[in-house]
């Protein structure tokens, strides 16, 4: 696809799991491509810039940096029509707000926001501009999904198991693992997913059968690893 033709992308913020997604972004069959990416350090930027587009032909054109590196780039008309924010989640609704309010539409890592109500005054927000906020959940947009929903009919109860294996590095500096990082840390992340499926296959269900069906058996189980 003509790079014209291609819907125009900043990143927000230069974490781990951009890197892979600005990566799929960038093919040459994607219809959009990364134009824009900023970071609070310089080095950080340019290191990202360096690691995910080498030998990609195409590369950001802007690059924005400093303590105000984000708001630059949000206010920033000419380098990008969308942006892809995976910051931590306490500072999603501040930069929602920004890039809907300089007309740009947002995919946005999970899990989206502190509260419900959080997420519903951004959704405001993106409705009153006239543009789409999308979470990052990328299976509930999967044909195969929507198989397997099918393929489920009348379920009362459903038990999940997600996990992945954290090396020492993982535990030792990612946020989802820091009180002053990530509030809702692993469950936050992990079970987004599965909180995800649970809604798609009770789809059909009102609010109040939900929360009787989803909440009242809520357990967290505490798993020690072991060396």
């Amino acid at each position: 696809m003509a790079a014209a033709n291609k819907l125009s992308v900043g990143v927000i913020g230069c974490a781990n799991i951009a890197k892979k997604n600005c990566v799929a972004a960038s093919t040459p069959f994607a219809s959009c491509s990364i134009t824009a990416v900023s970071s609070r350090s310089d080095d950080k930027a340019r290191e990202f810039v360096n690691e995910v587009f080498s030998g990609i032909e195409q590369r950001p054109t802007h690059i924005f940096s400093g303590s105000d590196a984000y708001d630059k780039l949000l206010e920033s008309k000419e380098s990008c029509d969308a942006v892809y924010i995976p910051l931590p989640t306490k500072l999603h609704e501040a930069y929602v707000g920004t890039a809907l309010r300089n007309k740009k539409h947002v995919l946005l890592e999970k899990p989206v926001a502190v509260s419900a109500q959080s997420y519903r005054d951004m959704l405001s927000i993106a409705s009153q501009e006239g543009k789409f906020l999308m979470d990052g959940t990328m299976y509930v947009h999967q044909t195969r999904t929507k198989q397997i929903v099918k393929a489920i009919p009348n379920a009362n109860r459903i038990h999940f198991n997600f996990t992945f294996e954290g090396d020492e590095d993982f535990f030792k500096n990612n946020v989802r693992v820091k009180k002053e990082g990530d509030f809702m840390g692993c469950i936050g992340d992990l079970a987004w997913y599965c909180v995800r499926m649970g809604l798609l296959i009770f789809s059909d269900l009102n609010a109040d059968a939900l929360r009787q069906g989803l909440v009242k058996e809520v357990q967290v189980v505490n798993c020690e690893l072991n060396d």
